[in-house]
């Protein structure tokens, strides 16, 4: 559908939309100065704990067996051992010998 006339309605430097950013930032600003005197809030770099009794409870994961996990550890060190034999030796060059990207 082409809609012709009217153009973009002015979203900015009306009023309302002022008063809402000026309340906002006087928000953040006092969220701010909370989150300074540590009352409230949490750092970005805390520890996070996954719930892994609630996630298998909800059916979201199964927790593997010991021989599972050995089985994966394996597979993924064969996966590995495989793709390193097929590499050519500008590719070995450019990865290093240490695993190090430099």
């Amino acid at each position: 559908m082409v809609v012709f006339g009217g153009g973009t309605p002015n979203f900015y430097g009306t009023d309302s939309r002022m008063a809402q950013e000026k309340d906002w930032m006087e928000n953040e600003v006092k969220n701010t100065k909370n989150a300074l005197e540590y009352k409230s809030g949490a750092s970005p770099y805390s520890r996070v704990k996954i719930p892994y009794e609630k996630l298998e409870k909800e059916g979201t994961l199964k927790k593997a067996s010991e021989d599972n996990k050995r089985l994966r550890v394996k597979g993924g060190q064969h996966v590995v051992k495989e793709a390193g034999k097929k590499m050519t030796k500008d590719e070995v060059d450019r990865a290093g010998e240490r695993g190090d990207s430099d």
